[in-house]
């Protein structure tokens, strides 16, 4: 059955398929072992050969930590790394220094290295950094000359190191990456404003359900959204090399908090016309193609982020979707079905803010049925 088993694992590795899409990954995230082993041997050369420490372990482990913080908080790990090595270096060296090694002597170290990074700051990365430096400083490497303040420049230097290759060595495209986390939510938005007002016209309540559920599933895509534009400002931030990108990123961040309103906002949309659909309530058919004049706002707004331009398609059929909402009240219609045509509104406000437009200029060019999204 062992040997069985075996070959069985090794059919699973000598797949012709298998090792295409292992080597297809490892190609994929060159940038990532680029940076790692070239940080590591970096922070290594600096540590031993500049500043002539002797064994800088902590300088290579530092500058691996960093490079696989998530993007967006590499300053941040950065200090929390940096801290929390001084600490558990500070406290081992201290207690070694003064009762010797042993088991005792390693639970005493680690616990009060931990109550010192609790006491200093929460953070995960500092708390679990100043316990495997104390473990570290007790077992492999107890001073035998005192402190050895020398680490804890290491530790520095890796961080460095790390920060520095991440801005020169391959950084990521940040424009690239956010491009990636804002496809998903405006294809979702898009698809879900369509089929609302399919459910709309053909009166079908479990649809209006599918369409709810679907918008309700947007939580982590915002999320991701959010992480890869923290991983892009820090990116444009410190890369020299991406410093052009700041403009065409800038209109990314100006449009994520209002992405995020509109997506809210349809979800209310979806369940007033899942409401409306079970009680027999139905709108009139100048509704659904309001809702089909947001769905093409939307993504004519994706079209114009990808390609870093101005959205004015976008803009007029947001325009043209509340003009037609406004047509809805007229038609003497329910309680539902006007909060739908409320609601078509608040979401064409909020795809006017995101293509760039401040508040008081989508609020005028709505009333006015015009303004800056019949421009050109």
């Amino acid at each position: 059955m062992r040997g069985a088993a075996e070959t069985k694992a090794g059919r699973r590795w000598s797949t012709p398929e298998v090792l295409r899409t292992r080597g297809a990954r490892v190609w994929t995230h060159r940038r990532v072992v680029i940076q790692a082993g070239s940080a590591a041997g970096l922070a290594w050369f600096l540590a031993q050969y500049v500043m002539g420490h002797e064994m800088p372990f902590f300088a290579p482990i530092s500058a691996v930590v960093v490079l696989g913080a998530s993007a967006g908080q590499r300053l941040r790990r950065t200090v929390e790394l940096v801290v929390g090595v001084a600490v558990g270096i500070f406290v081992g060296d201290l207690l070694i220094v003064l009762f010797g090694a042993g088991p005792l002597q390693l639970a005493l170290v680690v616990g009060l290295a931990v109550g010192a990074a609790l006491f200093l700051g929460s953070g995960a990365l500092l708390i679990n950094q100043a316990a495997a430096s104390a473990v570290l400083i007790a077992t492999l490497y107890p001073p035998s000359g005192g402190i050895y303040y020398t680490r804890w420049l290491d530790a520095l230097i890796g961080g460095a190191v790390a920060f520095g290759v991440h801005a020169l060595l391959l950084p990521g495209d940040p424009l690239a990456t956010v491009g990636r986390a804002v496809g998903p939510v405006l294809s979702t938005l898009a698809d879900a404003l369509t089929a609302t007002g399919r459910a709309l016209r053909e009166a079908d309540p479990a649809a209006a359900d599918a369409t709810l559920a679907g918008l309700r599933a947007t939580e982590p895509l915002l999320q991701e959204l959010t992480d890869a534009l923290a991983g892009a400002r820090e990116t444009v931030a410190v890369s020299p090399i991406r410093w052009g990108d700041k403009s065409a990123l800038g209109m990314y961040v100006t449009a994520a908090p209002h992405l995020d309103h509109a997506v809210r906002n349809a979800r209310v949309l979806a369940r007033r016309q899942r409401a409306a659909l079970r009680t027999g309530e139905a709108g009139p058919p100048v509704l659904a193609e309001a809702l089909d004049e947001l769905a093409a706002a939307v993504r004519a707004l994706h079209q114009d982020l990808d390609r870093g331009r101005d959205s004015v398609d976008g803009r007029r059929h947001a325009v043209r979707a509340a003009r037609l909402a406004g047509e809805v009240y007229a038609a003497g219609v329910g309680l539902s079905t006007a909060a739908i045509a409320a609601q078509v509104r608040s979401v064409a406000v909020d795809l006017m803010l995101a293509s760039g437009l401040e508040e008081s200029a989508a609020h005028a060019a709505l009333e006015r049925g015009a303004g800056p999204a019949d421009d050109g």
